[in-house]
Order: C-alpha cells, then structure tokens, then sequence
C-alpha cells in the first residue's frame, strides 16, 4: 500500500509500505563492463506449499523481472553486480540466471543474502533460492548466516571469490554468532548491547505483539506492516 494514501506520505517519504519484512539479496560479480554486462534474470513463485526450491520444476514462474548491473565508483569497480529486495516468507521462492539464454551464474561470484547483523539481533532468516548453475544448501532454503569471510567494507579479498557467500560449492561454515553478553575481547567488559528490549524506557506502552521498545531511541519499533505511537495501528486494514 503506499504510504500517501493513508496519510504516512510524510512519515515514510512516499514509500511503500510491506507487511512481510524484506531483505536485501546481492549478487557480486567481477569483470564486467558497465556497457556490456547482462541483466540478472529474476523469477519468482509465488504461494508454495513448501519451503525450498522443489515446486519450480512443476510449473512457470509466477513473476519474471530483469535487474541492471550496477558498478560503483567507476567502469570497473571492484564492487559490482545486483541487488533486490526478497520476501523471508516459505511460500516464495526465487531463481537467478543471466540473461544471455538462462545463463549460468559464475561459480567465483559472491551471493550474499541480508546481514548476520540481523541475525543475530532477530533470529537466523531463511530465503528460498535456486542460482542456475550453482547447487544452494538446504533445497535452496538459504541462511543469512551463511558466510561472509574475506569481505569487507570496500571489496574482497582475493580468496573470497569462489570461496564465501551463499550457494558455494566449497560450503564454507556459517558465521559465527554474536553474544552480547559475552565478555568483550577488547576491555573484557560485559556486552554493552546486552538488553534487546527496554519497555520502561517507553512512553507509550508498546504493542507486544507489533513492535518492542528500543532502548537507543526509547520509542516503539514496529514491526513491517504497522505503524503508530505504540504500533498498535495495522497499516493494511487503513488502506
């Protein structure tokens, strides 16, 4: 639903507005040209009765969608590919191909999916994915705790390539968690984000069920799809 039509313009900059939550998904390529690179090849199922990636072999894609190339910094930037928001949802399911003749994604290329950040704030998240070309573990179920070693801020490593992300024949170990309560290795303090929710910091008494209250900013967080003082307001049944 968009954000204007319920009176949230303001609020949300015009945006759309999501019941489901959406994360990023990325697709890291290398030697491409900003002219001459492919689009990535999207299709989407919609309301499988099963996670993973099994009823794409039963029927047509439900959505297909072309996603440009996108280098940063120059021609040739080190950080180049693909991006697109996904559903964390069991009943979709995604598939990646070049579009040069379902093309296969390279085997050296990095998929990365959301931010362990995320999972470790919230719980281990899952998207279904098939990469033509590549085998995905689980049926395709993907974590977003899959691993990220070599990567950094302004590039990769060399020995990333091939070597880490989603969807890599090598299967690389996941991520290890991050406890906030665990002593720091730098001052062996107690984890100075420990507290995952702080309710008396709260004005509004926050809808348990919508949203928590967040102890930075001591205001309510909702949760996508709701919106208020204390989140209690269902932005959809406003539309």
């Amino acid at each position: 639903v968009s954000s204007n039509s319920i009176g949230l313009g303001d609020r949300y900059g015009g945006g759309i507005l999501c019941q489901e939550s959406l994360r990023v998904l990325k697709v890291w390529s290398t030697n491409f040209h900003t002219a001459t690179a492919p689009s990535l090849r999207v299709e989407v199922w919609l309301n499988n009765t099963e996670s993973g990636i099994s009823e794409q072999a039963t029927r047509d894609p439900d959505i297909t969608q072309l996603v440009n190339f996108h280098a940063i910094a120059n021609l040739f930037a080190s950080k180049q590919g693909y991006s697109l928001p996904v559903l964390l949802v069991d009943k979709v399911s995604y598939r990646l191909s070049l579009d040069r003749n379902d093309t296969n994604i390279p085997g050296n290329w990095i998929i990365e999916f959301s931010d362990p950040v995320m999972g470790n704030r919230f719980g281990e998240e899952f998207v279904n994915l098939n990469v033509v070309g590549r085998a995905c573990e689980n049926n395709g179920v993907v974590s977003s705790q899959h691993s990220r070693r070599y990567t950094y801020g302004l590039g990769f490593g060399g020995q990333a390539w091939g070597q880490t992300g989603a969807c890599v024949s090598s299967n690389p170990p996941k991520m290890d968690p991050v406890d906030c309560n665990a002593a720091s290795a730098l001052g062996g303090e107690v984890g100075t984000i420990s507290a995952t929710e702080c309710p008396e910091l709260c004005d509004n008494v926050c809808d348990s069920t919508n949203s928590f209250c967040h102890c930075a900013t001591a205001m309510c967080m909702c949760k996508p799809g709701f919106t208020g003082a204390d989140c209690s307001t269902d932005i959809c049944s406003q539309s």
